[in-house]
């Protein structure tokens, strides 16, 4: 790292010429404002023990101290303050000469080994160990063998639970456990908004906050002993870290993780592990086209087997899709009524229609025949608030069981 970081000491000092975006030159100097890493890197780079609360708190450690005391263990004196800070022996740090950088200020959130695989797998999950059994609903993952067998978990898998997991514990713990979860889970889904403002810093506060409010509640049933835990100590700093350098999102390392598995791992899997770089070139431009195509499917409609069709009830950009192929059509109103339980169909589609289409002259009647699908699927503009992807409302229809 000193050595890949060191051509910016002489950048910060003298400066380096970049073009900018209007295309104009500017003498820019830069500085290491931010590092993304894993807890067990962020305590080596920091130089601090990785079993207390307190080892990235920044208000605690200030590089230039540290520096001081690091270098009186280094000739050989012991300084209180190495025990107190709870340092460890890393003498030759690579940010000690970089200009204007506060490591301990530096290390941003990692909302996939500290939110998703640290707070909730490794506590929430591990302190509400009863989970209740649910029933099957389409379109949500169902661990049919429970989550304690589930030995690789992704962050999808992480984000597939933490949808469920509210609804798991209720009625299954008492009511501050389940607010415990609650106040969790709220602190997760606000980190991960891709833009901030100032109420939702504040929510993420108040959920922070109620959370420790509740939390005893987990030392009185003697699920855990004490809270002096650092993964949930970092989620303290988070509000300032976002304050400063932007939404957590940005640094998640989920991405990396992805890219590394799908141009690394499986490209090398999919060669016969000789000569395996061209190979792994061969099917990554491979992967790279279909998926290509298959956005542009799913997107335009092209090849796939649904029907696209604009909807003017709503902005231009919004659509809905549906199988080319009706699996109940040409159904009665009696039947409708009677198999889906829509007993308000002809009132509601009469309402509907002369709401949002004002200038049409039918009007369903008793004796009309209507096609029914399984499902519709809406698609509306991303809330770019919380996701760059479209937003996807599914309406089903379920035939009546018997029971």
């Amino acid at each position: 790292m000193s050595l890949l970081l060191h051509p910016l000491i002489t950048a910060r000092n003298d400066g380096v010429d970049m073009v900018c975006a209007d295309s104009c030159i500017l003498r820019v100097y830069p500085i290491l404002a931010t590092y993304i890493a894993y807890f067990p890197e962020q305590c080596l780079v920091s130089c601090c023990k990785e079993n207390h609360w307190n080892v990235l708190d920044s208000v605690m450690h200030d590089p230039e101290s540290t520096k001081i005391i690091l270098q009186r263990c280094k000739i050989g004196q012991h300084p209180p303050e190495f025990e107190e800070n709870w340092l460890c022996t890393v003498y030759k740090l690579f940010w000690s000469d970089i200009p204007h950088t506060d490591i301990f200020l530096a290390f941003t959130p990692d909302l996939l080994h500290q939110i998703h695989k640290g707070v909730f797998k490794d506590y929430l999950v591990k302190w509400c160990l009863e989970i209740i059994a649910i029933p099957d609903y389409p379109g949500l993952q169902h661990f049919k063998k429970g989550i304690s067998t589930v030995k690789q978990w992704t962050g999808s898998e992480h984000k597939e639970m933490q949808r469920v997991f509210v609804g798991l514990l209720t009625g299954a713990v008492p009511s501050h456990v389940l607010a415990v979860a609650h106040y969790i889970l709220n602190f997760s889904y606000y980190v991960q908004l891709q833009i901030h403002t100032v109420e939702s810093l504040e929510a993420l506060h108040t959920a922070l906050a109620e959370f420790h409010a509740n939390k005893d509640v987990l030392m009185e049933l003697l699920i855990h002993e004490h809270f002096n835990i650092p993964k949930l100590h970092q989620l303290t700093h988070y509000i300032q870290s976002i304050s400063l350098f932007g939404a957590a999102d940005g640094f998640n390392t989920e991405l990396p993780e992805c890219l590394h598995i799908d141009f690394a791992k499986n490209t090398y899997r999919a060669s016969n592990k000789q000569d395996y770089e061209e190979q792994m070139e061969a099917v990554f431009l491979c992967t790279s086209l279909c998926t290509t195509h298959t956005r542009l499917t799913l997107r335009f409609g092209f090849g796939l087997n649904v029907r696209r069709s604009k909807c003017s009830l709503t902005s231009t950009s919004s659509y809905y899709t549906y199988p080319c192929q009706c699996p109940s059509p040409h159904q009665s109103v009696q039947n409708i009524v009677g198999a889906h339980g829509t007993t308000d169909f002809l009132p509601a589609l009469q309402s509907f229609l002369h709401t949002n289409l004002p200038h049409n002259t039918l009007v369903p009647g008793i004796h009309d025949h209507f096609d029914v699908y399984c499902q519709v699927v809406i698609v509306m503009p991303p809330a770019f608030l919380a996701s760059d992807a479209p937003i996807c409302r599914r309406i089903r229809a379920t035939l009546e069981r018997p029971a």
